[in-house]
């Protein structure tokens, strides 16, 4: 019997949830009017999941996140989004909960949901003395269409990403979804080349398991951990698809969309999420969580000794395979002139061309009246923002720039709003 506690300061979301999960005779339901009564109920009576809109008086979903984290950390929580509740979504996401569902599909995918998010936490740590003693864990797999390989993958990667100290129980958990949300993609969309949700078309999931040239594809999985980061590459073996689509997508078309959730949620999950070019390969990383990441955060905008640039602000790797560029400073210069930051000799390019630059974490380009113009993604632009992976091109010269915005002082998956 699972017990959940519905937390909804509308009364008639509280029955509606209520009722729909009833329907399940092994969930218990109980319910809060808001996240201080929850935590209330809590003291004497710890739910297995907690289950949270998030515009409430009082205490709103990211303080209960916030709350529940700090005094049960083992406690998963689901968040009930709405339409215009994306920022504080994405921040709920990244300061613990363990998964959405927008309010409008509810009923599609709230009981799922919560069965895969308490079965993902109830791990087990039998190996926890064995893998304190670790310094580098490196896994690299290969494997066909099976989609019952994934459990015990993530399993193994909780197992070892919260024994090396990467992350907490909470964290895990996130990355874990993260984790299978690009495994289920590479398979679905990658390998089977299956469009729409994951969750739906079945008949046509059945005939490519067994169809060629889908039936034959692997996915190639390498996972990297030591104690100060995970790092994840999934590769299927489709024909890839158009990353611009991707890279151009924002928080709330990501969120909402049939097509985006897994993608908003590797976003939200990982301090950085990239693609390659030809759209077959994702690289995350998640660096080893802090006591209080949005402390830490907010202190390494308002103290110099609390935050520092990196020494490498980000990399200009040209799609040619020539020498890569490092972004050194965090406003840079271009062109062919010889007092540029970075000189490119080529008739193509103006004495100044364009300018690179950073803002609260995220590069931006502005074409500096060259005679050519600048592209991002192919499309020319006069001044435009730079989302890692995209493509810039200076006149005849095209680079995939490669940076972290979190390690930049960026705070949360999104840039400040784009003017452009």
């Amino acid at each position: 019997m699972l017990n959940i506690l519905v937390v909804d300061d509308s009364a008639t979301d509280r029955r509606l949830f209520e009722g729909l999960l009833s329907k399940c005779l092994h969930f218990k339901v109980s319910t809060a009017e808001d996240g201080a009564v929850a935590l209330k109920k809590m003291e004497t009576d710890v739910p297995d999941v907690v289950v949270t809109d998030l515009q409430m008086p009082n205490m709103d979903g990211l303080q209960l996140v916030e709350t529940v984290r700090s005094l049960h950390p083992l406690v998963p929580v689901i968040l009930i989004t709405g339409e215009g509740s994306e920022d504080i979504a994405s921040k709920a996401l990244q300061r613990g909960a363990a998964g959405y569902v927008p309010k409008s599909r509810c009923t599609e995918l709230l009981r799922d949901t919560i069965e895969h998010v308490v079965e993902i936490t109830r791990t087990e740590s039998s190996f926890e003395r064995l893998i304190d003693c670790a310094t580098l864990s490196q896994f690299e797999f290969s494997f066909d269409n099976d989609f019952a390989l994934i459990a015990p993958l993530l399993e193994l990667t909780q197992r070892m990403t919260v024994g090396m100290g990467v992350c907490d129980e909470t964290s895990c958990v996130q990355i874990s979804h993260a984790l299978e949300h690009a495994i289920l993609n590479a398979i679905y969309h990658g390998n089977l080349q299956i469009g729409g949700p994951l969750n739906g078309n079945r008949a046509l999931l059945d005939q490519r398991l067994t169809q060629a040239p889908y039936r034959d594809r692997h996915v190639h999985i390498s996972i990297k951990i030591n104690p100060e980061e995970a790092l994840f590459v999934v590769r299927d073996e489709g024909p890839g698809f158009d990353t611009k689509e991707f890279s151009a997508m924002g928080r709330k078309s990501a969120l909402v969309g049939e097509g985006g959730r897994g993608l908003f949620l590797m976003w939200a999950f990982m301090d950085s999420v990239t693609f390659d070019t030809k759209g077959s390969t994702v690289t995350m990383i998640k660096r080893r969580a802090v006591a209080d990441p949005h402390l830490a955060s907010k202190e390494s905008k308002s103290s110099s000794n609390n935050f520092r640039l990196p020494a490498i602000l980000g990399t200009l790797r040209p799609l040619d395979g020539g020498e890569s560029i490092q972004l050194k400073k965090p406003r840079i210069i271009a062109g062919r002139g010889s007092n540029c930051d970075i000189v490119l000799k080529s008739s193509s390019i103006s004495q100044q061309h364009c300018l690179l630059y950073t803002f609260e974490g995220w590069w931006y380009v502005r074409d500096l009246k060259s005679v050519n113009g600048i592209r991002v993604n192919h499309v020319s632009f006069n001044e435009h923002l730079l989302r890692p992976g995209n493509t810039l091109s200076i006149g005849k010269y095209e680079y995939k720039i490669d940076y972290e915005p979190i390690s930049l002082g960026a705070d949360g998956i999104d840039p400040p709003a784009d003017p452009f």
